[in-house]
């Protein structure tokens, strides 16, 4: 009789309600999905800064969470930046006529267009929510640009659960792996582990959707690290995958890959 490997686990860091796409994705690689929201999107008005930023030549949005929350309290409209694909698509679902998105989707990717080079005295509107995409905001600071920060939602800390917590610390390292596409959200999840639980996770992969992530999940101490092309669900899972393909259950592998 065949033998049956254990199916890996891919446990997502997603907010509250947003792991659909993730977990669909995980399943067509043959993975299980773990929901792990550590955070919560709310509203929150913010009609003056809206109203500014909207009025800017240059607007930003971070998420497709913020064009959603935007758009209940301002027009979209006109043209815009996104960070990443589902930003943009978000946008011209919302009524933008052009909407320009890096082929690298994330912060590092966006602050590579060339109309973002020369900003001095420019103003840019950022529609995004506090502690999130600081990067950017410091960039264009940086470049000279006036950045106008419409806060349209915040993010409500959670704690998990003791049944996830129990399954996730449950789990087998070497085919268990970790979604990372914020920094804030991997902070608050260790956060709610003690050290040694901690380092039970710091034994499983690591998916980071950025060049910048991956360096802060590896400085973490997470020892199985590999960088997926972006925030989407189905880059996610290619590196997943990979990963799947190149470690045998007992946990022999690798240790830093770029997925390609």
């Amino acid at each position: 009789m065949a033998v049956i490997p254990p199916a890996w686990t891919l446990i997502s860091l997603r907010p509250q309600g947003q792991h659909g796409a993730l977990r669909q994705a995980a399943r067509k690689v043959g993975a299980n999905l773990l929901a792990a929201s550590v955070v919560r999107l709310q509203p929150q008005q913010a009609p003056q800064a809206l109203s500014a930023a909207l009025a800017c030549p240059v607007r930003i949005a971070t998420s497709p969470a913020a064009v959603r929350f935007a758009r209940h309290q301002g027009r979209i409209e006109g043209q815009w930046w996104a960070v990443g694909a589902a930003t943009a698509r978000a946008l011209r679902t919302a009524g933008a006529s052009v909407v320009h998105c890096p082929l690298l989707e994330n912060a590092e990717g966006l602050l590579q267009l060339p109309e973002l080079q020369a900003v001095h005295g420019m103003h840019i509107g950022l529609i995004t929510a506090p502690d999130g995409r600081g990067l950017l905001q410091q960039t264009l600071q940086t470049r000279g640009a006036q950045v106008i920060n419409a806060y349209v939602y915040q993010r409500q800390a959670l704690l998990l659960r003791a049944a996830v917590r129990a399954r996730i610390l449950a789990l087998s390292p070497a085919i268990s792996a970790l979604a990372v596409t914020s920094q804030s959200a991997l902070d608050g999840f260790l956060a709610q582990f003690t050290d040694a639980e901690t380092a039970h996770l710091q034994a499983m992969l690591c998916i980071a959707s950025s060049e910048r992530l991956l360096h802060y999940v590896q400085s973490s101490g997470f020892r199985r690290c590999v960088q997926a092309d972006s925030t989407r669900a189905r880059s996610i899972t290619d590196a997943l995958s990979a990963a799947m393909a190149t470690t045998t259950p007992h946990g022999a592998g690798y240790e830093h890959s770029r997925n390609p």
